[in-house]
C-alpha cells in the first residue's frame, strides 16, 4: 500500500489554465477605433465629392505629385491651402505658386481634384492655370463608381 500512495504524489497535479483573451479584444477595439479617426484625416487636398466614372486608370500615389483642389464654390486650393476664393475671381496668388513650386520641381505631376458639382468649363479653365505655370502632366482626381 505504501508503494501506491508514494505514487500518486509523485505525479504532478494537472494544470488547467484558459487564455485571458479580453485585453487582446480591448487592444484590438482601441486600435480599430484609432483607425477609424485618422482613416478620413489621409485624404489629401480640400475636402470635395469626386466625379465617377467605371474605369479609372490607377495611378500610384507619389510623394512628387501635387493635388490642386476645385471645389463646389469654385474656391481653389493647393494641397489644404486656400488660394483663390473664385476661380474667375483674382488668381494671382495661386499663379504666383504655381509658378514657384514648378521652379522648385520642374516636372512634377500636378493631379486636380475638382468637385462632382463643378461644370467641365470649370476644370478646364483651372487645368489651362496649371498648364501655364509650366506643368505639363496634369492629371483628374475621380472616384469610381458604385454599382448597384
Amino acid at each position: 500500500m505504501p508503494s501506491v500512495f508514494k505514487r500518486w504524489q509523485s505525479e504532478p497535479p494537472e494544470v488547467t489554465s484558459d487564455p485571458n483573451v479580453i485585453p487582446l479584444i480591448d487592444v484590438t477595439l482601441v486600435l480599430l477605433i484609432i483607425f477609424m479617426v485618422i482613416t478620413p484625416m489621409l485624404q489629401v487636398g480640400a475636402a470635395v465629392q469626386l466625379p465617377m466614372t467605371n474605369n479609372p486608370e490607377e495611378i500610384k500615389r507619389e510623394e512628387k505629385q501635387l493635388t490642386v483642389s476645385l471645389r463646389h464654390d469654385l474656391s481653389v486650393y493647393i494641397g489644404d491651402t486656400r488660394y483663390a476664393t473664385n476661380l474667375y475671381g483674382d488668381m494671382s496668388k495661386f499663379e504666383a505658386k504655381m509658378k514657384e513650386l514648378n521652379a522648385r520641381n520642374p516636372g512634377r505631376q500636378v493631379l486636380i481634384k475638382a468637385d462632382r458639382r463643378v461644370k467641365y468649363g470649370d476644370v478646364r479653365n483651372l487645368m489651362k492655370y496649371v498648364q501655364a505655370s509650366g506643368f505639363a502632366n496634369v492629371g483628374l482626381i475621380v472616384d469610381k463608381s458604385r454599382r448597384s
